[in-house]
């Protein structure tokens, strides 16, 4: 059927399409926009909107600048923990060390001077004796039937010449005869003489006083003569011998004095104990390039036994009311030494030399005055300037470091006023005996 003149023409599809399309594009990109927080509505909506994130901005970089002022606040608070102490003094000493063990020089063995057998034991090992002592008993029957005989002969020729003596005067026997008489008693008195000595060796005697220190014989042993019976150790002094390299010869001298000590003597109110050089060898040996040092030790009291083990430290050089410090404080960089000390709450480095170090002490001889309160622990994580906490120890900014330095220098004084008065005291007893 044809269209009317009077029939609306209907749009195509396309053309509704488009329409919908013009009339919601706006839209959409309107809420693009209030989704992106770009667009705001109302008046002022920009201004307000910069404001706001002028103070935020604001906001933020006060906290930060006040952070930032906190932390350089709990950084410069920071102070290292430590502990101080004052300079000390003390007499140190210069020795050379060297380990050894004792012997007993003095030594002896006892025998028999005659042969027998062995009738009476006196005495055991370990045993004191002294010299004189009996200390066995031979067989003595024999000895005493020899000497009675000698006596007999003797008292024979000495009545034969007492009979022959008026005779002779009378010149009624020749003198040749007389004289004879008298060379047979100067033998037959010889020969007693013998005898009782050999009596008087059949008790065994101690030549030395000392300790048995081994015996070889059983009571009824036969003993030849000159066989050995007991050994005795005189143990009033012992000796050691100490081989000490050949650079220390110079300064190895004979009755310098050694300060000894014994593992099986570890007591802790054990008194110093003080050898002394007795002998030096002449000769170096060769082989090890040493020389041999003779120490001797008292030991009246008895203490010692031969065959400690010691430690001998040979002391060749002394320095008296030294200035000191332990040897943690020191520290060494280079060959360096060093101490940090405090000054107003602060680390400060001070380089020292030092001396004569003995058992954790070492002498200061440059660098200190005395009065520095020295960091002894903490300072290993030490540096110039770093503040410290003095948690132990003197510190420079309280009352007592100036009470503690008064008594230092009092004490000081006086030690200068008594050497002082020794000194005059030794030079008027010598001006005195001139």
């Amino acid at each position: 059927m044809q269209n009317s003149a009077f029939e609306t023409p209907q749009p195509s599809r396309f053309k509704k399409f488009l329409k919908s399309l013009v009339f919601f594009l706006p839209l959409l990109a309107l809420l693009g926009l209030l989704y992106s927080g770009n667009v705001q509505f109302g008046p002022g909506s920009d201004n307000q909107q910069s404001s706001q994130n002028d103070k935020n901005s604001d906001t933020s970089n006060k906290d930060r600048r006040r952070n930032g002022k906190n932390g350089d606040k709990q950084e410069k608070e920071i102070k290292i923990p430590v502990e101080t102490n004052l300079p000390g003094t003390g007499t140190l000493y210069a020795y050379y060390s060297g380990t050894a063990s004792l012997y007993a020089e003095n030594k002896t063995e006892v025998a028999a001077k005659i042969g027998g057998q062995v009738v009476r034991i006196l005495v055991e090992e370990g045993d004191i004796v002294k010299a004189g002592q009996e200390l066995a008993t031979i067989e003595a029957d024999r000895y005493q039937l020899e000497m009675q005989r000698a006596e007999a002969n003797l008292n024979k020729i000495t009545q034969e010449i007492t009979r022959k003596q008026e005779l002779y005067e009378q010149k009624l026997i020749p003198r040749d005869s007389f004289e004879s008489l008298r060379y047979d008693k100067q033998s037959a008195e010889a020969a007693l003489a013998l005898a009782k000595l050999d009596l008087s060796h059949t008790r065994i005697r101690a030549p030395i006083s000392g300790i048995i220190s081994s015996r070889m014989v059983q009571k009824g042993n036969t003993l030849g003569v000159n066989q050995s019976v007991y050994e005795i150790t005189s143990l009033k002094s012992l000796q050691a011998d100490l081989f000490v390299p050949e650079r220390e010869l110079s300064r190895i001298k004979i009755g310098q004095q050694a300060k000894v000590s014994f593992d099986a003597l570890q007591t802790e109110d054990q008194t110093p104990i003080i050898a002394s050089i007795k002998r030096i060898s002449p000769v170096i040996d060769s082989k090890t390039g040493t020389f041999k040092t003779t120490l001797e030790l008292d030991n009246s009291a008895g203490f010692f036994k031969p065959g400690m083990f010691g430690r001998f430290n040979v002391v060749f050089g002394e320095h008296a009311n030294v200035m000191t410090l332990p040897r943690n404080a020191i520290l060494e960089l280079d060959s360096e030494r060093s101490v940090f000390h405090i000054v107003d709450d602060k680390a400060k480095k001070i380089a020292i030399q030092t001396g004569y170090e003995n058992n954790g002490v070492v002498e200061i001889t440059s660098g200190l005055t005395g009065d520095e309160a020295v960091v002894i622990l903490g300072q290993a994580g030490l540096r110039v300037g770093t503040k410290v906490n003095v948690v132990k120890g003197p510190n420079p900014r309280t009352p007592e470091y100036q009470a503690e330095l008064d008594k230092l220098s009092k004490e000081k004084s006086d030690n200068e006023v008594q050497e002082t008065a020794s000194d005059t005291d030794g030079g008027d007893s010598n001006n005195a005996g001139g």
